[in-house]
């Protein structure tokens, strides 16, 4: 964990870097990778530093959310 003087005061143990060709590309990844964060199975793979392909595997359950009509990206 890194102490990056967050208001919370917990140390910084996840960093997410997007680098993306565009504002828009950047903004749309952010608002998804917002939404993924939101799911239980994610966030607990990722504390949990699971193997990749487990990782891969919540983030495209989350993804598969997203794409069926009706649905909401974040919690009920």
């Amino acid at each position: 964990p890194i102490p990056f003087g967050a208001l919370d005061g917990k140390p910084v143990d996840i960093l997410f870097v997007l680098v993306t060709p565009s504002s828009r590309s950047h903004l749309s990844l952010l608002s998804k990778l917002s939404a993924a964060l939101h799911d239980e199975d994610f966030r607990t793979a990722l504390k949990r530093r699971a193997q990749p392909e487990l990782i891969a595997a919540a983030l495209r359950r989350v993804e598969a959310r997203f794409a069926t009509p009706g649905t909401s990206c974040t919690p009920a």
